[in-house]
């Protein structure tokens, strides 16, 4: 009553006393949506298992540098034909095709976080160089001191080229593969390549690798494919069809 919250009247009337309301504390500011957060948003990290997952998955090449701790060491930078192209083929969303470049590097660099059992990641060295890759399972050759050469870029393609039609595959390459249509991307046609049994008992092993790799350099030299990495033991390869 001295403080003057009570009355003389309210006293008497037996009204409550309703205590004087406190300021409401502040709200905390909504967290600020970054284009990472939209890239990251429900993706799927693929598996990188084995280092080619790395460039099957990301429009990116390895470049083996000086040993680290004992193991093998890359530099990892942009696959500058593969970016433009996946840009235009492997946009999901106008955002991703937007920012492209930045969606792929943070899924990239996520990837990567999550297989740090196979993968510590270093600085680049300069602005070429996305990041630096120490492979945990790649022991290095001891026998390496020096720092080897960045690999040399891959001669041109000289071999068949093949055609926008699967059967196309089995006119360059005979009797060698069978194809399955598979789920991939949503919207896009996509299938399994396998080897036929029958083509793997007629080679000696050497011939049998020598056609793998000749069947593996047409693909990827193809305007009409992407090559994907396979799924299962079975599978030689997974396509996409590229669109013109």
């Amino acid at each position: 009553m001295e403080r003057g919250d009570l009355k003389w009247g309210d006293l008497l009337m037996d009204v409550p006393v309703k205590p004087k309301s406190k300021s409401p504390s502040p709200k905390p500011s909504p967290k600020e949506y970054t284009i990472e957060d939209d890239a990251l948003e429900d993706y799927i990290v693929p598996d990188l298992t084995l280092r080619r997952g790395i460039w099957e998955n990301f429009p990116v090449v390895l470049e083996e540098i000086a040993p680290v701790g004992g193991h093998k060491a890359y530099a990892v930078k942009w696959h500058r034909a593969n970016l433009k192209d996946w840009k235009q083929s492997r946009s999901a969303s106008w955002d991703e095709f937007m920012e492209y470049e930045a969606f792929a590097e943070f899924r990239l660099l996520h990837s990567l976080r999550s297989h740090a059992h196979k993968y510590s990641m270093e600085k680049p060295k300069d602005d070429t160089e996305i990041v630096r890759l120490v492979a945990l399972h790649e022991p290095a050759n001891a026998a390496v001191t020096a720092a080897p050469r960045a690999a040399a870029a891959a001669p041109a393609y000289r071999g068949p080229e093949l055609g926008p039609k699967l059967a196309d595959i089995n006119k360059v390459f005979p009797g060698m593969t069978v194809w399955n249509k598979v789920d991939g991307r949503r919207g896009e046609s996509t299938w399994a390549i396998e080897i036929r049994g029958d083509f793997q008992r007629r080679l000696k092993p050497a011939e049998l690798e020598q056609a793998k790799r000749d069947l593996d350099a047409a693909l990827r030299a193809s305007r009409y494919w992407t090559v994907l990495r396979p799924e299962g033991d079975r599978e030689f390869v997974r396509l996409e069809m590229r669109h013109a």
